[in-house]
């Protein structure tokens, strides 16, 4: 599973801090983290942070650009 690669440096009410190696199965065809990982990173630890707050429920994303 991706997210067992994640490590929370540090979690606080409403705010959290990451860190991942990125390795080749992360990669675009160009080398480069792919956009869909990214996205899924960003989407997924948001939530992990907004959890810390009362009333402790997830956010929704609605809408998301990756470039």
């Amino acid at each position: 599973m991706l997210l067992v690669q994640v490590e929370i440096l540090s979690l606080q009410e409403g705010k959290g801090s990451f860190k991942m190696k990125v390795d080749e199965s992360h990669l675009n065809g160009l080398g480069t983290l792919h956009g869909g990982m990214t996205a899924f990173l960003v989407d997924y630890l948001t939530t992990i942070a907004v959890f810390t707050k009362p009333p402790h429920l997830p956010g929704v994303s609605i809408d998301m650009s990756i470039r």
